[in-house]
């Protein structure tokens, strides 16, 4: 059995003639300082070889410190800014988990481009990146529930934007605060007539529904975690 190899180039065959040319005993015999020489050389070479391809590919090269600047400044992968949210104000947490999560795959999305690389079509995970198109489409088209605002549907009109109600919010000397500290908006002591009341227990309810569904589909998007991947 014969094992063919690649033919060395001119500098591979210099090289290779060399080290077999040195390694003779007689050259070795006849040329003492040339072949004290060439071991230097090649020792030298190797260090140098060994230094390059390690300043090459360590964590200090320039390449790693330019790469590590733009991600600190340009593209930072590590972090996840929340669009959906002005960055000059307070949210609370609460709030933030869960868009923290859809941002994530908003930038799966648009950043990387899985549909344009991938033929999803044809996938045999199908069902779930129609699922990850599905999950993208509902929340870019994503709108906060507004209690106040879906009271207003019901009835016809604002229930508090009347003299009592000075503000979105009940009075402090009227109708004091909760454990929370916070306006007591929801009292049973205002002036709401029966309908008002009504309305503010449905829209309670209708946004308990809301938070629930937005809770569940966050939850998908974790549970599909490892297909954002290109």
């Amino acid at each position: 059995m014969t094992i063919e190899s690649e033919p060395l180039n001119d500098k591979e065959w210099d090289i290779s003639f060399a080290d077999s040319f040195f390694r003779d005993e007689g050259v070795d015999r006849l040329f003492p300082r040339w072949t004290r020489k060439y071991k230097l050389v090649k020792k030298l070479r190797g260090i140098l070889d060994n230094g390059r391809s390690w300043w090459k590919h360590s964590d200090y090269s320039p390449r790693q410190w330019k790469y590590r600047l733009l991600c600190r400044f340009w593209y930072k992968y590590n972090t996840i800014t929340v669009k959906h949210f002005p960055s000059n104000t307070w949210i609370d947490r609460c709030s933030l988990i869960r868009h923290a999560v859809f941002q994530i795959l908003v930038d799966f999305v648009e950043k990387e481009r899985p549909f344009q690389h991938f033929d999803t079509e044809e996938s045999h995970n199908k069902a779930e990146w129609a699922e990850l198109r599905e999950l993208y489409q509902w929340y870019k088209n994503f709108k906060e529930f507004d209690s106040i605002e879906y009271q207003a549907q019901l009835l016809g009109y604002n229930p508090y934007d009347n003299d009592h109600w000075k503000t979105d919010f009940a009075p402090i000397e009227k109708y004091g605060v909760d454990d929370w500290g916070d306006h007591k908006m929801y009292s049973w002591d205002s002036d709401q007539t029966e309908e008002e009341r009504k309305a503010m227990l449905e829209s309670m309810e209708k946004e308990k529904e809301w938070e629930e569904n937005f809770t569940d589909k966050a939850k998908r998007v974790v549970e599909l975690w490892g297909m954002l991947w290109t």
